[in-house]
Order: structure tokens, then sequence, then C-alpha cells
């Protein structure tokens, strides 16, 4: 996903207003003006680099005199300590604007990092790490290209994006199949096309929606088991149709981490598992094709909510197989890395040199 100019331009310049930076009277009122310095934006924790074009962003809105230089390329792991972005121009534009800088940079960051936390998790397994819809208001589309630089990948932008109908829908509709026909019929009446994902809780729903022809199916909260008796389904209901089967619900790192070891949970399994067909979800692929997803909060600290997404098994044309991979989609992200900004007049080595500031 390319970096959102747009989006970050929109979400800066809202930042600044709610900060009041027009009218900053600490800085004002104690900085002397025509003070030039320089400053470094300094990683206090390792972590994945995300978002430093909105540093630049925030610096051209207030002054596009400051010079900033990003160090490193985004998606860089950095160590902590290491210098990520580096500052030149009026100490009193440097100060004013370093917390909104931080804000964004943090939380991007943080994003970041823990996508990539789950991406190293089932690194051999062919997993692609997927996002949500539900992140912070205003900042989507910051939030999903974070994802996508810590190795993940965006799925719906928008409720425009794709079809998913889950149990209000199905509800006021009158039942999956009565949801899926009237979608379609939607569609037809507005000359448009959509992908279809259809929420379900149980392998008798799975069943009905695999009936129904829909290309895309949520398992919510299923066990492992169930799963597999959906997988098995949808092969003797739908085989070669290219069916998605998306598995929501007890996916952490935390869980991930014990399934791979042989313990119980609904994490990622490689081995054969008794629970579930060896021709099971443990497969990736990109949006078009056959993939398992599951979500569930993120532990204490890492405010995010996750979700897995595994893909069911594919076949090329000659029957020759497809390896495909298994996606955890990031939502809500609220994940923070630490951050910190080290300033000096321009020319000194700290700011307790104050000889070296203009008079």
């Amino acid at each position: 996903m390319d970096f959102p100019v747009t989006a970050a331009r929109r979400a800066v310049t809202l930042a600044l207003a709610e900060d009041g930076s027009h009218d900053d009277i600490t800085t004002r009122w104690s900085v002397p003006a025509g003070l030039r310095a320089a400053a470094e934006i300094i990683a206090r924790q390792p972590g994945v680099a995300s978002g430093l074009p909105l540093v630049s962003e925030v610096f051209r809105q207030l002054d596009p005199e400051v010079v900033v230089d990003e160090l490193i390329p985004e998606g860089t792991f950095v160590q902590q300590g290491q210098a990520v972005v580096r500052l030149s121009g009026e100490a009193r534009t440097l100060i004013t604007g370093e917390r909104t800088a931080l804000n964004f940079l943090q939380r991007c960051c943080g994003i970041a990092t823990l996508t990539k936390r789950y991406v190293d998790l089932v690194a051999d397994l062919g997993v692609q790490v997927l996002d949500t819809r539900k992140t912070a208001p205003g900042l989507r589309a910051l939030d999903k290209y974070a994802v996508t630089s810590g190795g993940g990948s965006s799925h719906r932008l928008d409720l425009a994006a794709m079809v998913l109908l889950k149990e209000n829908h199905i509800a006021a509709a009158g039942g999956i199949t009565a949801a899926i026909n009237a979608v379609r019929a939607g569609m037809a009446a507005e000359d448009r096309s959509a992908l279809i994902d259809v929420e379900v809780e149980t392998v008798a729903q799975a069943v009905e929606a695999l009936h129904a022809g829909a290309p895309w199916i949520m398992l919510d909260n299923m066990t492992v088991t169930e799963i597999g008796q959906v997988v098995q389904a949808r092969e003797d209901i739908a085989p070669g149709r290219g069916v998605v089967l998306e598995a929501s619900g007890g996916v952490t790192p935390r869980t991930a981490a014990a399934d791979r070891r042989g313990r119980s949970g609904q994490g990622l399994r490689r081995g054969p598992d008794p629970q579930r067909p060896r021709a099971g979800p443990e497969h990736a692929a990109d949006r078009d094709d056959r993939r398992l997803t599951a979500s569930s909060p993120m532990p204490s600290k890492e405010k995010h909510d996750a979700a897995a997404h595994r893909c069911s098994d594919c076949g090329k044309p000659g029957g020759s197989r497809q390896r495909q991979g298994v996606r955890v989609r990031l939502v809500r992200a609220a994940a923070s890395a630490a951050m910190s900004v080290t300033m000096r007049p321009a020319g000194a080595t700290s700011w307790t040199s104050p000889a070296l500031w203009p008079a």
C-alpha cells in the first residue's frame, strides 16, 4: 500500500488545529525568536519504522523551511536508541510540532511492530497479515498503511469496498440465502459488482452459505474441529469454486505460539491435527484467492484487536496444488512505540550550552 498522502495531510491539519499549534504560548514566550536548532527523533524501543512521511507533513504545514531527513526506509526494523529522523529549523517550530509528529509516528510504528510480530510468528507457514475497518476514526488509511509497513496486507477499506453480511444483515433479510440473493439483486439493479463475504456461527449456516453460492464465508468463533468440518463441506459442496473461508476468533500472539507448539487453542498449527483434516486451512492468498481468517482482542498494552486469516486449500488447473497462507487482521490499532526527540541549538552538542545560542 502506498503512503496515503491525502489522508496524511488531512489528519495532520486536524491534529495541528486540535493542538492549537497556531498559538503555542509556552514556546512563544520562552524560546527566543530566530533561534535555530537541530533535532533527532530517537527510537526508545526496538520496532518497525512506519509513518516517517507524517513527520515531514507536520513540519511542512508548520514551516516549509524546516528540513526533515528520514534516516531509514519505511518498514525498517530499528533498534533502541537509533535515530529515525533528523530535523533542522526554527527552534520554536520544532518544539511546537514535536508532540504531533511523535503522536503519529509512535502510533504507526506501534501498529507496524505488532503486525510484524504476527508475521514472524507464522512466517514459515506462508501466512499473511490482514487488517480490518476497526480503526481510529479519521486515521483509517494511516492505520492500514502501518499494517503494510509491518508486512501485512490491507483488507476492506470502507463499506463500499465489498459486501460483508453479518448477523444483523442476515436477520433483517430473512436468512442467509435470502440475504445473498438480495445482495445479488441489488448489484444487478445498480449494475455493480462486489465480493460477498457471509458471517456464519455454525457449521449448518456455513453449509447453507455454500449452497447459496457464497464466494467467501466468515466462520465466527468456531472451534478447530468445526472449521475442519466446514473445510470438508466446502470440498464436498463447492469443489474447485474457490470459496474463501475466514475463521474469526481466538487468535492472539499467545494462542498462535501455543498452538504451534502443539498445545490447545485456535492458533496456527503446521503439522497434522486430529481435529482438522490434513488438507485444512493452512494456506494464504491475495484478496481474490481463498483464505481463512480469525480475530480476537490483543492482550493488555498491545490494544489491537487482531484476527488471523487462514486460507483453505486450492488447486491449480491440471490438479497441481498452489500453496496459499494465513492472514492476521489488525483492528482498532492502538499500540504505540516509544519515541523521543533530542534537540539542540544549531552547531551545539546540547541545550546546556546557552553561550552558543544566538543573542
